[in-house]
């Protein structure tokens, strides 16, 4: 029976395959033949690929997706996440990987600023996953400054709405909730921020919709909706 096209039900195939023959030894006899079969095969572990073939596997791989260079689509590369999650992997395939980057050289700075700067080609501009139509260039509101900011960390006490952890040396940021930079001075726009720790605040980057819902609930349902103190109350 040929393996199943679908990512997922072929995950699955494969797995399958590999715990029925997990444990199993296989006779002297078929262990040579096996052997004897891939004698003078160029592609094996140790030889080296003639010129002509290494040409054909190149050709073969352009236009692939997942060559250097291109980018699965989104929906594929949520089937290969789905595909792989739930496989076991035993202490001794684990072992073998360790194994395997035992000794490895690291790369040179010439190597790495050359991968750095084709990731940034990459990956820069309207090209990156968050991209948003450039609104992380827009100024701030006039009247989101310093004074503003501390009225909203005073407001929760200076400690993160999402994980508890208290202000200490480093200031907590103030994050609009809305993402709406000119929310303070936008009569029409809606006034919500929240005081976020670094960790939580790097959250917030992905998934607005998520963040936004959860954040909004939070202003909501424990502080009435408020969430900074005005400047009659921070004087006092």
């Amino acid at each position: 029976m040929p393996p199943p096209k679908d990512p997922i039900k072929y995950a699955m195939w494969l797995q399958r395959n590999k715990d029925s023959h997990r444990g199993k030894i296989l006779p002297e006899a078929t262990r040579k033949k096996m052997s004897e079969s891939r004698k003078g095969n160029k592609n094996n572990l140790g030889n080296i690929a003639s010129a002509e073939t290494r040409k054909k596997m190149s050709k073969a791989k352009i236009g692939n997706k997942y060559s250097l260079g291109n980018k699965a689509s989104e929906v594929t590369k949520q089937k290969m996440s789905i595909a792989h999650k739930g496989i076991p992997k035993s202490e001794e395939w684990k072992q073998k990987i360790a194994e395997s980057h035992t000794g490895m050289h690291h790369l040179s700075e010439e190597s790495k600023q050359r991968i750095g700067k084709a990731r940034t080609e990459l990956y820069s501009g309207e090209n990156h996953p968050n991209w948003k139509g450039g609104i992380s260039f827009e100024p701030y509101c006039p009247k989101f400054n310093e004074q503003f900011r501390r009225r909203v960390r005073a407001f929760f006490n200076h400690t993160c709405v999402l994980c508890g952890a208290t202000q200490s040396k480093k200031n907590l940021h103030v994050h609009h909730i809305h993402y709406q930079k000119d929310s303070c001075c936008n009569g029409d726009s809606p006034k919500m921020f929240a005081a976020l720790c670094d960790r939580c605040h790097s959250k917030t980057n992905y998934n607005r919709e998520h963040w936004t819902g959860i954040l909004s609930a939070i202003i909501i349902n424990n502080y009435g909706g408020r969430s900074y103190l005005t400047e009659e109350e921070y004087q006092t």
